[in-house]
């Protein structure tokens, strides 16, 4: 199931009420049902979702119409549970590498985000996208390769050193 554009239309939509249906549980992959010319109705997801640079406002939404029975693509945010060893015991820093993973899944099966437990992660660690539980009937859409989420890196430590300077000397 490819997330494939078959005919494009143009179509306005209430900015308050399209605004309002992104702050739902489901974010960014909240299913919208958009009615097209009172006679028409499209099971869609918005995509590509360019916002205004300053204002808080969305300038344009592509939705791409969905098939309720069949996969598709999406990415999920990655929700991070505790405060790993290496940070409380060893001074270390949590590195977000990629904070979702993209999925394939039903749209009424999409979850909200994923969760990925850190806390028993200590300084050189590494998550990756395999360290993901999914839900059942979701699966990654990349496969073969595994993709680090976080890793956890040593503190930085900045050593000074105390340079003399002495008065300056005139010449001449």
């Amino acid at each position: 199931a490819s997330d494939v554009y078959k005919r494009q239309v143009s179509i306005l939509v209430d900015s308050k009420d399209f605004n309002n249906s992104l702050k739902t549980e489901a974010g960014s992959n909240v299913i919208i049902n958009l009615n097209i010319d009172d006679s028409k109705k499209l099971t869609t997801l918005p995509r590509e979702i360019q916002r205004h640079p300053y204002k808080d406002e969305i300038l344009h939404v592509d939705f791409v119409q969905i098939d309720l029975t069949k996969k598709v693509t999406v990415d999920v945010s990655v929700e991070f549970l505790g405060v790993p060893i290496g940070v409380k015991e060893e001074g270390g820093v949590v590195q977000t590498v990629q904070g979702f993973v993209s999925i394939s899944a039903i749209a009424t099966e999409i979850p909200t985000s994923l969760q990925l437990d850190i806390s028993e992660m200590e300084v050189g660690d590494v998550k990756t996208v395999k360290d993901v539980e999914l839900p059942e009937n979701v699966e990654p859409t990349i496969r073969g390769r595994d993709f680090v989420i976080a890793t956890v890196a040593a503190p930085t430590v900045i050593k000074l050193s105390l340079i003399h300077i002495s008065e300056p000397t005139r010449l001449g």
